[in-house]
């Protein structure tokens, strides 16, 4: 998931206006990969990037959620005194 960080208008997308703070793309409309690096970097028209990634919540949270498998964590180990 994609947010705008600057107006501008997506000469692809029959020049929708994004505005600061719009989550990219918006519904009903899915850029190719290379359209999304163009956005993502300076490689546009502008020469700026206008676009950059954000974790999507529920995405996040459903990670989140696994329990993890008790053999995979480490057991503690500690060493034992040595008595004299």
């Amino acid at each position: 998931m994609y947010v705008a960080i600057k107006r501008f208008v997506d000469l692809t997308d029959d020049d929708h206006i994004y505005n600061a703070g719009d989550m990219y793309p918006r519904d009903g409309f899915e850029p190719s990969r290379e359209r999304i690096v163009e956005l993502a970097t300076s490689k546009n028209k502008l020469e700026t990037p206008l676009i950059t990634y954000i974790e999507d919540e529920k995405q996040s949270v459903a990670g989140n959620d696994k329990v993890e498998d008790e053999k995979d964590i480490p057991k503690k180990t500690t060493k034992k005194a040595k008595s004299e």
